[in-house]
């Protein structure tokens, strides 16, 4: 599977950067990955993706989602 990508991370950060919670999708494309401005629950709080950032790399992406109390 050289050449092809292998990681992708997925995190979710207040606007800070301070880490809230992250995932890791090995081999796999088929992450649902919100769009700025929906509404997200985790651990039964509410916010909002205020922004998105993505890092490549050859066999990785990383993919930082800030968010924003309500």
């Amino acid at each position: 599977m050289s050449g092809n990508l292998e990681h992708i991370t997925i995190s979710f950060c207040e606007q800070n950067g301070d880490v809230i919670m992250t995932y890791d999708i090995n081999g796999s494309l088929s992450a649902l990955i919100p769009n700025v401005s929906d509404v997200v629950n985790i651990d039964g709080n509410y916010r909002a993706v205020s922004e998105k950032a993505f890092t490549y790399s050859s066999k990785s992406i990383i993919v930082t989602i800030y968010l924003e109390e309500l």
